[in-house]
């Protein structure tokens, strides 16, 4: 009977003193649910959503202000086509019939090398525009540097193009995409284009985006796909942390370094976006040149300050000179 009355007197005070305690605490169920499971032993992205944002108070993406090199030439016209003297850098995706986004047929994007040719342009490689960066060559003339993003199988054919016509292009490459094949170049394609002249660039290692444009979040959401890196897909944008980050630039970098033997010195920015953290990170990893396209968050297409933030016109279906 005294264990039965004990029962009857503490249980149901040791229940009112948990119960006060979970009250008081400043957890949420679902922060508690949270807490339980395991840790992650894979990366994973840290997603986001207009909500997420509001709740963790992120501050607004900004773009960095690096202190130049101070024989960094900040002068140099890019992509002021009515300029005597200047740099231009068309970008370009998918080609061929039913090219993916917006992308030339072969007969189209001839006639525009073409017309390139015609208007004097001379063909510009990555350590010639490093030369007129930090004004080892002063800058004359019209020059072109042609750069395709996400090594779709078109580009071969339409370096092929280039390649007749004494021109080369530098060759944005998701590092994983190599392998999984499908629609994409495969590794003999780019170790040939790279025998003939044809430039290699990280475009990181799963097309994430690494920045997302500042007061714009309600435009994306990360919705799960399954694999290593959740969430990231080239058709949506994700907010990866800064180790994320540093992955796909240092892992990519290192990976296509190894397979094609081969420097990679550029990296194109997935959906052209750009922050600090993206700068630093790229520093980090050693990338000397790199490139984005207007957006969001880099409004400008004329102007930079530093040679990791050049600017590239997009060229579609359609474009002419």
């Amino acid at each position: 009977m005294k264990i039965v009355r004990w029962f009857l007197v503490c249980v149901p005070g040791f229940s009112l003193i948990l119960l006060t305690l979970i009250k008081q605490a400043p957890w949420s169920q679902e922060s508690f649910i949270w807490a339980a499971q395991p840790a992650a032993t894979t990366p994973r992205f840290q997603a986001t959503n207009l909500g997420a944002v509001s709740a963790f108070k992120l501050p607004p993406l900004t773009l960095p202000q690096p202190e130049p090199a101070p024989e960094l030439v900040l002068n140099l016209p890019f992509n002021r086509l009515s300029e005597p003297d200047h740099v231009f850098i068309p970008g370009f995706h998918d080609f061929g019939p039913g090219a993916k986004l917006k992308g030339m047929n072969y007969p189209e994007f001839e006639a525009y090398v073409q017309r390139i040719q015609a208007l004097g342009y001379q063909n510009l490689t990555t350590q010639k525009l490093l030369d007129f960066l930090h004004g080892k060559e002063p800058l004359t003339g019209k020059w072109v540097l042609f750069t395709f993003d996400d090594g779709y199988g078109g580009q071969f054919e339409a370096a092929q193009i280039l390649h007749r016509y004494g021109y080369t292009t530098l060759l944005g490459i998701i590092s994983n995409h190599v392998v999984t094949g499908g629609d994409k170049l495969n590794q003999a394609q780019i170790a040939e284009l790279l025998t003939q002249g044809h430039e290699l660039a990280s475009h990181t290692s799963e097309h994430c985006a690494l920045a997302l444009p500042a007061g714009n979040y309600a435009n994306f959401y990360a919705t799960p796909t399954g694999g290593t890196w959740e969430n990231c897909n080239p058709n949506v944008a994700s907010l990866l942390n800064q180790n994320q980050v540093a992955f796909q630039l240092g892992d990519s970098k290192a990976v296509m370094e190894k397979t094609f033997g081969v420097a990679v010195r550029a990296i194109i920015y997935p959906y052209g976006y750009y922050n600090d953290i993206t700068y630093q990170e790229s520093l980090n990893a050693g990338y000397v040149l790199g490139f984005r396209f207007p957006s969001q968050v880099n409004q400008d297409i004329h102007s930079y300050s530093h040679t990791l933030e050049l600017p590239r016109m997009r060229i579609m279906r359609g474009a002419s000179l």
